[in-house]
């Protein structure tokens, strides 16, 4: 494996019926002092020429297991063992579930999931939040008449889930029946097609009000025969996104909820941090966009801070592939990348953002059966790409004496995935 540092960067193109694991509902309030759940839920997808693979990274070497779900059920239910720290898990050989979700139980709460989808001339990647969230929103998306967009809502828990979206699009605050009182049975998951109910509009900002229950949310973009899976979040004040390079369209994208928000960007690029690059406002469930294209093509990063909590998300975008993660609110010294390097065929970077005031030392392991550990030196300030081969790992761990925030992107046959680094909780 090999390291690139910025300034010799060289410009790329880039069955039946079981029972399922008996799961608590989020209460209002949590209780302080709780150690963090040891599981995670995936959106999954096999059919239609899509197949799904979960991969497990942690910190140790331990047992778990995995239950797919859809209408109230488990479908399936497998356990796995993680060695050398990871492990990957074919849904097809547990379960035919067409879109569900996939409940993971972990060896430890210090392991990461992502849900890796491939088929013919599409790829997207979603690392698996570990806890549903009250206010969740979601931004990024279009559905004009080539685009594709739903909002999958998966509810691993015992009991429903209500909600309602309220969506805000170039044209307008949006209003429909469809959009209120929308209810996730127990165990289940569902599709809200905003494609069919919304069509023909640029841009949306859909924020997910849970009323009773709780739930965990992705949106699904498709543009052509390329689709993107990301995260729907709880919106913060504070957010840290490292832009992989590439002469594709990448942009930041900053999404409001109920009020109007002020943002200022921080500019990590080639010559090194600008403060306050950018300063606006975002009207009340808005949206604003930040052109990292337009800046530079090499690997940089963003600090998006604002007056009131936003959810921020990067958006990769070609003629024919799309690819979208959340930001990170949380730099940390050690990290996970959950199935970075598992794609046979493909090729990839991680990109590595020291958002501190020192330098930082940093290793990034390979986990897999050949272990492999490479040392990278991130000057305070600085970003740096490590290149991730295709089918050499399982994932990676990166440690590091200072903060750290990451991405991983990958491309095969011109489809395009990206997804965020899990930090690890400490002990």
């Amino acid at each position: 494996m090999r390291v690139w540092r910025r300034s010799l960067l060289v410009v790329v193109v880039a069955a039946g019926a079981v029972a399922v694991p008996a799961v608590e509902p989020p209460r209002v309030a949590p209780a302080a002092a709780v150690d963090t759940p040891a599981m995670a839920v995936c959106a999954v997808e096999e059919g239609s020429g899509r197949s799904t693979t979960i991969a497990v990274a942690s910190t140790v070497d331990g047992s778990g297991s995995m239950t797919a779900f859809a209408a109230g059920s488990a479908v399936g239910s497998q356990e796995f063992e993680t060695e050398s720290g990871a492990t990957s898990i074919a849904v097809a050989d547990t379960a035919a579930v067409g879109v569900g979700g996939a409940l993971l139980e972990l060896p430890a709460a210090a392991s990461a999931v992502s849900s890796v989808v491939v088929g013919a001339g599409s790829l997207s990647v979603d690392t698996c939040p570990a806890a549903a969230g009250g206010d969740l929103i979601l931004g990024g998306a279009s559905s004009l008449s080539d685009q594709r967009f739903e909002v999958q809502l998966m509810n691993p828990y015992a009991g429903e889930a209500i909600l309602d979206f309220v969506v805000q699009s170039d044209a307008g605050l949006e209003s429909s029946g469809e959009l209120e009182a929308i209810i996730v049975p127990a165990r289940a998951t569902i599709v809200v097609d905003l494609a069919e109910i919304l069509p023909g509009r640029e841009w949306m900002t859909v924020a997910i009000d849970v009323e009773t229950g709780g739930v965990l949310a992705v949106g699904r973009l498709g543009i052509g025969t390329d689709s993107a899976v990301w995260d729907a979040v709880a919106p913060a004040q504070e957010w840290f996104v490292p832009v992989p390079h590439g002469l594709e369209s990448r942009q930041v994208v900053i999404s409001a909820r109920d009020s109007d928000v002020e943002y200022q960007i921080d500019f990590y690029g080639p010559d090194g941090l600008v403060e306050a690059l950018e300063t606006g406002e975002v009207s009340a469930r808005g949206q604003a966009i930040v052109d990292v294209g337009a800046m530079t093509p090499v690997v940089s990063a963003v600090r998006v801070v604002t007056t009131a909590p936003v959810g921020v998300f990067l958006r990769i975008t070609n003629a024919s592939a799309v690819a979208l993660t959340p930001a990170s609110t949380t730099p940390a010294p050690s990290l996970l990348l959950p199935g970075a390097g598992s794609i046979p065929g493909s090729s990839g970077w991680i990109a590595l953002l020291n958002p501190g005031i020192e330098d930082v030392t940093v290793e990034v392991i390979t986990l897999s059966g050949v272990p492999d550990t490479v040392p990278v030196a991130i000057p305070a300030g600085d970003v740096v790409e490590v290149v991730v081969p295709g089918d050499g790992a399982l994932g990676y761990m990166i440690n590091g004496d200072g903060p750290l925030v990451a991405t991983w992107s990958t491309s095969i046959a011109g489809s395009i995935g990206l997804g965020t680094a899990a930090p690890i909780p400490d002990e």
